[in-house]
């Protein structure tokens, strides 16, 4: 991007009517300037962050809009690898006013199936209180109005997703709330691919209400690094000891199948007491900007992914 582009680019990074007004590779390059600090190469990219902005721009496989769809995710999963890996949805809604709040179970989780983020969980229907997957806290009126807000935009338009830009119904679901015989959240497994080939595992794990990201090769030992947002990265991270899942090698096994149909993917599955559920299928970790720590490994990790 030349500077009267990038000029240009500032007046239109303006957010209306639920996007972003200017070309993608535009938004892309400024986002990905403003993030990292640096500017993109995206005519000869090398590091995994700078191809994962090369994939959003280039790499528009249709399989990977109805992958991205939490909501038809289940059904193609179902009937690929069975419906004992799928959390059932207890309800579906197309709007808000759908909801009867009487009607819902005590403990759910509940969630937009297009877009990152929309996704609160309540303990006790009684108490009105809602938490986001951080553990924020949050009154039924704000989960109303940020699910409104999320079924009105397409969530293309904040990172350019590509997946996300044409995905047609947005609906509402809600499912049981996964939680483990201790009462704990499940262990989060996020499973890394490039080229069809494993990279690493990636544990969001909850140790006594706090949590951890570990990284983990196919034979559980332990990596020496972190992929993550950096807001979520400190000194402490990587250190907690997770057991290993039970069906990790299951997990493994499905992950390699879905990654043999894309260039790049991750898969999370939750271990809920030895059982894997999936839980999504994303294209561009952290919308491809996530880092790396130590950061070597952006490099490393850049020159073994093929575009």
């Amino acid at each position: 991007m030349n500077r009267l582009e990038r000029y240009i680019a500032n007046k239109m990074l303006k957010y209306r009517h639920g996007r972003w007004w200017m070309p993608d590779r535009w938004f892309v390059e400024l986002r990905y300037e403003k993030c990292m600090g640096k500017r993109l190469n995206i005519t000869s990219p090398q590091t995994v962050a700078e191809k994962m902005m090369w994939l959003k721009l280039y790499d528009h496989n249709p399989l990977y809009t109805i992958l991205a769809d939490k909501h038809k995710l289940k059904e193609w999963f179902k009937k690929r690898f069975g419906e004992q890996y799928i959390v059932p949805n207890i309800y579906t809604f197309t709007c808000v006013d759908e909801i009867d709040r009487d009607a819902l179970p005590n403990q759910f989780a509940i969630k937009c199936n297009h877009d990152s983020g929309s996704v609160f969980l309540c303990y006790n229907k009684n108490s009105l209180l809602f938490y986001d997957k951080d553990g924020k806290q949050y009154d039924w009126g704000y989960v109303v109005t940020n699910l409104k807000r999320a079924l009105q935009t397409n969530y293309y338009y904040y990172d350019r997703e590509w997946p996300y830009k044409n995905i047609k119904q947005r609906v509402i679901m809600v499912e049981p709330l996964c939680r483990t015989k201790n009462g704990n959240l499940p262990t989060d497994i996020k499973l890394f691919y490039g080229n069809g080939e494993y990279w690493f595992t990636n544990v969001t794990y909850w140790n006594n209400e706090s949590q951890d990201r570990c990284t983990y090769d196919e034979n559980w030992n332990r990596l020496p690094f972190v992929y993550t947002n950096p807001i979520l990265y400190n000194e402490n991270s990587n250190t907690s000891n997770v057991p290993r899942p039970p069906k990790y090698e299951e997990m493994l096994r499905i992950g390699k199948e879905i990654a043999s149909l894309c260039k790049f993917v991750r898969v999370d599955f939750y271990d809920i007491d030895g059982e894997a559920k999936i839980g999504e299928i994303t294209f561009y970790n952290g919308g491809g900007l996530d880092r790396f720590y130590p950061d070597k490994y952006d490099a490393i990790y850049g020159e073994k992914l093929k575009l």
